[in-house]
């Protein structure tokens, strides 16, 4: 009977070292996971503005070339 109270205590001590470390990597995740949608916003705002002068200069070629 002792030694399995032992066991049973090693696993609970186990068990309990593995929560902590799912609590760890589940904020880990949350971290990176806003990290990346924060990248995924300036890559966004960063194509936005790539696009609008562009656009604006292709506009600027062709009505120079309809004249």
């Amino acid at each position: 009977m002792e030694n399995l109270r032992e066991s049973l205590n090693a696993v609970k001590i186990e068990r309990d070292n593995l929560k902590k470390k799912l609590k760890n990597l589940e904020s880990l995740n949350y971290f990176e996971v806003n990290k990346s949608r924060n990248l995924e916003a300036k890559v966004s705002k960063l194509n936005m503005l790539f696009i609008l002068p562009f656009t604006v200069f292709v506009v600027f070629v062709v009505a120079i070339f309809k004249c």
